[in-house]
């Protein structure tokens, strides 16, 4: 029978020595972490938050506009972010709305509609409302869930602050609006 591995004991882990990308990349050189998005939010390391967190950093990481963006920059963006639950049929919102949002979708499926017109479905991933926290302007299409979604609120000033920051962020939401104009026109032979 074969000898029992020894164990040996693990010195306590000081947390403030942890830069955020210690835990979820352990072979990064540790970097300093970036503002808070809001100059009164504290910035909190990734080793202290709490798993709810942790799964939006994961599903912000998947949306495309934020597939570059440091970890530490997806946290503050996790902590900011508001949860946004819709049953089948629930409008998010109108035509003509004022907004100064956009919104990620995290789970289901939504329609953009004008009247009953559908222009698109979007389901996990994708982003919506952009234009409004873009330009805060009154809202230029519906949105309704097809069936149950949930969403990350994204407010205007936190975009803003991002993109300010993050020329990378700034490149993929023009990417973005630039591949939805590419899609809207398509039909009309216009891309």
């Amino acid at each position: 029978m074969p000898s029992p591995i020894p164990v040996q004991p693990v010195s306590p882990i000081s947390w403030g020595d942890l830069a955020p990308d210690d835990i979820l990349n352990p072979t990064s050189a540790q970097r300093p972490i970036t503002k808070a998005l809001n100059p009164h939010q504290a910035v909190t390391p990734i080793a202290m938050t709490s798993t709810a967190t942790l799964e939006k950093i994961r599903r912000l990481r998947q949306v495309g506009i934020f597939m570059a963006t440091p970890e530490e920059v997806l946290l503050q963006l996790a902590e900011a972010v508001e949860e946004v639950h819709l049953s089948p049929g629930e409008q998010l919102f109108a035509k003509g709305d004022l907004g100064t949002s956009m919104y990620v979708l995290v789970a289901g499926c939504v329609r953009v509609h004008i009247g009953d017109q559908t222009v698109v479905e979007l389901t996990d991933g994708e982003i919506v409302g952009e234009l409004a926290a873009l330009d805060p302007e009154p809202r230029s299409a519906s949105v309704s869930a097809v069936d149950s979604a949930m969403l990350y609120r994204i407010e205007q000033s936190t975009l803003q602050a991002l993109m300010a920051d993050h020329p990378e962020i700034v490149q993929a939401v023009i990417r973005e609006l630039a591949q939805r104009l590419r899609d809207t026109t398509a039909p009309y032979g216009l891309s």
